[in-house]
């Protein structure tokens, strides 16, 4: 099938299909009209019935920004990843249109991880009462509009508004569960960074050999705790068939389980959630553990040192 890829006002990428025809947006549609372009930020942001926020977009692109991995192109006999970014707010003068794809914010990522395995969304929101606020500028919440909308369930489904709601709310939970085990990582990550580069730094004075040693163990220990949380061996999709799935990877098998129908999630789906929620809080402890008193006395040894924390180049 031919299609053309094409690049949306608000910075995501569509592809429109010249060979068939197009399928309604998927999304609620948000319509606002702009007497003038604005030279500030625009947002809207969208909230639950209580008036809780769930996300905000901008039609600004935030430093920093990550976007998840989408579906690998083939580009001169190579293979591309295209990156999505977040969705920006169009603002231009006239009429405008955003449109969410009804979904909360995603987990956090693991830091320079692009493993497309491990890509969990955040859950879609369910059917209910909703806000959008549009702000201009510094325009304070109570003069910006906002507007009220409804999620309606598909009149096809026999399955009830507390069916869906109980499923979402254990969405939100494996989704925050993956925040924490990402966090983890990424602490992890950083803790191993700084001890490689003070092991560095301490080359050439008498301390050097105690800094390495101890450091040593506090990566090794560090080792233990992150290759229970995510599989370091596996650097493609496919190795995941000889090395075991750790716990990053399980959280999104288990939501995609939980997510792949309309219904209220079963009994093992929840004692499966307990399990990993219960291998994730014993990780964690450890990892508090070695914190507390290794990586504590770590410091001290530094602090204590003569180790310049400058270095120049060519100085070692």
């Amino acid at each position: 099938m031919a299609y053309r890829r094409q690049e949306k006002p608000g910075g995501e990428k569509v592809d429109r299909y010249l060979d068939s025809g197009q399928n309604p947006t998927n999304g609620v549609i948000v319509h606002y009209y702009l007497k003038e372009k604005p030279t500030g930020e625009v947002t809207l942001t969208f909230l639950d019935a209580n008036g809780k926020e769930i996300r905000t977009f901008s039609s600004e692109e935030k430093q920093g920004e990550q976007g998840k991995q989408s579906e690998v192109e083939e580009t001169g006999g190579k293979k591309k990843k295209d990156e999505k970014k977040e969705p920006r707010v169009p603002k231009e003068a006239g009429a405008n249109r955003f449109v969410w794809n009804t979904r909360y914010p995603d987990p956090i990522k693991i830091e320079g991880y692009d493993d497309p395995a491990y890509g969990l969304e955040g859950p879609l929101a369910p059917p209910g009462t909703y806000h959008v606020q549009l702000k201009l500028g510094d325009q304070g919440a109570e003069s910006s509009p906002t507007r009220t909308f409804q999620i309606q369930k598909d009149p096809r489904l026999a399955t009830s508004q507390e069916d869906l709601q109980t499923q979402f709310e254990l969405l939100l939970a494996i989704r925050d569960k993956a925040s924490e085990t990402h966090s983890t990582i990424n602490v992890i990550r950083d803790i191993r960074r700084q001890v490689d580069e003070w092991e560095h730094r301490a080359k050439g004075h008498a301390i050097h050999e105690t800094v390495v040693a101890d450091g040593e163990q506090i990566k090794k220990k560090l080792t233990a705790v992150e290759e229970e949380l995510l599989q370091v061996k596996a650097k493609k999709q496919l190795d995941t068939m000889d090395f075991p799935v750790k716990l990053s990877g399980k959280l999104a098998e288990l939501s995609g389980v939980v997510a792949s129908a309309d219904a209220a999630p079963t009994r093992q789906a929840r004692e499966v959630f307990e399990e990993l929620s219960a291998h994730l809080d014993v990780q964690l402890q450890q990892l508090r553990q070695l914190i507390a008193t290794e990586v504590a006395a770590f410091n001290t040894l530094i602090r204590d040192s003569s180790v310049p924390a400058i270095i120049p180049a060519g100085q070692e």
